[in-house]
């Protein structure tokens, strides 16, 4: 089981890795372009015009959720501990893994993603690619519901969290430019400054878009496993020396719960690691991880 755990991590790296990368720039212009319309909108700004502004933006999440459901699957056949159920749904799962190891995690994660966005069509016609989208489409169609439900909830996760980001940058910038009007800025100073002062840093989207990755991860296993009957879930670390020693993680690491219900602890909640409802010592690169049954 050891050895599973580990390979499950860099499989879930692996696959978080490819995501961030591909997804990397779009992102960061996700966040600019709300953080702009802020500065441009301080002077009107609602809550429901910043509901507005951030959700008009718009992060495609399909083939991520779409990606995240296959390793939740293989995450599942590596525990061996799947039911009756589960082993009817993840059959192409079982299948694709006897084509691809799954011991190289960053190319099987490669290979899972050009399957997944690549059309039938451009595949050479009896290649191993063509038999594969077969079986993550078919795959796609047993579990169309859970699929359904994460992409929804993932959207609005994310919505939710930057909403609150949204929120807190405009008090933020609000206090920044009664500075700077007492300073005697002018107008067009005041907000080239500001827009000097909150461009997002690209460490920072690497940083925070694998953390808001590695949440959807586990939020999609959640909505899999409940389309597969599980009916408890347990708060796993990954037990080693990097194991962050904080108030929730301490209290919440090995508890077992209803699948719909909230891991809590010194006044923190939580569905799965690295939830946008946790603060940010709680969640920024957490690595944790759920386990079903």
């Amino acid at each position: 089981m050891a050895k599973n755990l580990n390979l499950q991590e860099q499989l879930n790296n692996a696959f978080v890795d490819l995501v961030s990368k591909e997804q990397n720039e779009q992102y960061a212009k996700y966040l600019r372009s709300i953080t702009r319309e802020l500065i441009d909108n301080i002077d009107n700004l609602t809550n429901d015009k910043i509901k507005s502004i951030v959700s008009k933006q718009q992060v495609n999440i399909k083939d991520t959720v779409l990606l995240f459901a296959i390793l939740s699957a293989v995450t599942s056949i590596l525990n061996n501990t799947l039911t009756k159920k589960e082993k009817v749904a993840y059959t192409p799962i079982i299948a694709l893994m006897g084509l691809y190891s799954v011991k190289r995690p960053k190319v099987f994660a490669e290979r899972v993603s050009e399957i997944v966005k690549t059309p039938s069509t451009q595949f050479k016609q009896g290649s191993n690619l063509v038999n594969s989208k077969k079986l993550v489409n078919e795959f796609f169609v047993r579990n169309e519901a859970s699929i359904s439900n994460s992409i929804r909830k993932t959207t609005n996760n994310i919505i939710r969290a930057n909403r609150r980001r949204a929120n807190t940058l405009t008090r933020s910038i609000r206090k920044d430019i009664k500075d700077l009007v007492s300073q005697k800025k002018s107008p067009k100073r005041i907000t080239k400054l500001l827009k000097d002062k909150y461009r997002v840093d690209k460490n920072v989207i690497e940083r925070n878009l694998k953390t808001e990755l590695h949440a959807q991860a586990e939020a999609v296993k959640l909505e899999v496993s409940k389309g597969q009957g599980a009916t408890h879930k347990t708060w796993k670390s990954q037990g080693d020396g990097r194991v962050r020693n904080t108030p929730f993680h301490n209290h919440v690491i090995g508890k077992r719960v209803p699948i719909d219900s909230e891991f809590r602890g010194k006044g923190m909640k939580a569905d799965v690691p690295g939830d946008n409802s946790l603060p940010p010592e709680e969640r920024i690169q957490c690595r944790c991880y759920l386990i079903y049954d």
